[in-house]
């Protein structure tokens, strides 16, 4: 393994910033997969999905699940930065807590209380998305 990957190193900015910008490079992967296999099914439909359901809509490849939670990040990233971020760190790089509180230099229980105010907010926004679509 190259030391250039070491997120101690990382650039020379430290582990937030390894961690940050392996979730912003996850993010990017996973929309760009999701967008093609969209695009391959012109226009497959969009489907609601919790985000509690998210590991479940990756394996069953539910690409436009993907994109509806990817865009109810966005949303959430223009009135709540923070908590966006924090959701990005736990579900594209897969951090725990204690990395996601080093990341974003907040403790732990900062982290635990924005998962579970992002949780709720990204729920609210995909539930009323899905009823937007239903005719």
């Amino acid at each position: 393994m190259c030391d250039c990957w070491d997120p101690k190193t990382f650039h020379g900015r430290g582990r937030a910033h390894f961690f940050r910008a392996a979730a912003d490079a996850m993010r990017k992967i996973l929309i760009d997969y999701s967008r093609g296999r969209n695009a391959a099914k012109r226009g497959g439909g969009r489907a609601a999905l919790s985000i509690s359901s998210v590991a479940e809509a990756l394996a069953a490849e539910n690409s436009a699940g993907l994109l509806a939670l990817d865009g109810a990040i966005e949303r959430l990233a223009r009135v709540h930065p923070r908590a966006a971020e924090i959701v990005r760190l736990k579900f594209y790089a897969g951090l725990a807590d204690p990395d996601v509180a080093l990341a974003v230099e907040l403790s732990e229980r900062s982290v635990r209380r924005e998962w579970t105010f992002a949780r709720g907010w990204l729920r609210d926004s995909l539930e009323r998305e899905g009823e937007a679509a239903e005719p």
